[in-house]
């Protein structure tokens, strides 16, 4: 099983990298007859980066809040989050390279926004 708080340990830990760790973590089976399912995973994540001595070139992404799931694309295999990740990398990688960061989160946000219509 892998220790999440560790690995964000040992991330962190590295120095002068700039990391990203993204979880698409949140997709749950259930059975809705046996009542509500919450998955605390989005908040135990928080808490650990909170907890750690220094965090300045570690940025974590968790793609889903507490109570909330993962949303699939229709016609795809991948989470909603992770289309948008795979389609905005793969259009700067047609761009000619680097992205940074600012510009991840808008062109991922863009291209949510544009699943969720």
């Amino acid at each position: 099983m892998l220790d999440v708080r560790q690995l964000l340990q040992e991330l962190a830990a590295l120095p002068d990298l700039r990391k990203l760790v993204i979880f698409d973590s949140v997709h749950l089976n259930y059975d809705p007859r046996l009542g509500t399912l919450i998955n605390a995973f989005p908040t135990a994540v928080k808490q650990a980066v909170e907890q750690l001595p220094s965090r300045a070139n570690l940025w974590v992404l968790v793609g889903q809040g507490d109570g909330e799931l993962a949303v699939g694309v229709p016609g795809a295999a991948r989470s909603a989050l992770v289309d948008s990740l795979v389609g905005s990398l793969e259009q700067k990688r047609g761009d000619g390279g680097s992205i940074s960061l600012a510009a991840l989160q808008e062109r991922v946000a863009v291209r949510l926004a544009a699943l969720n219509q």
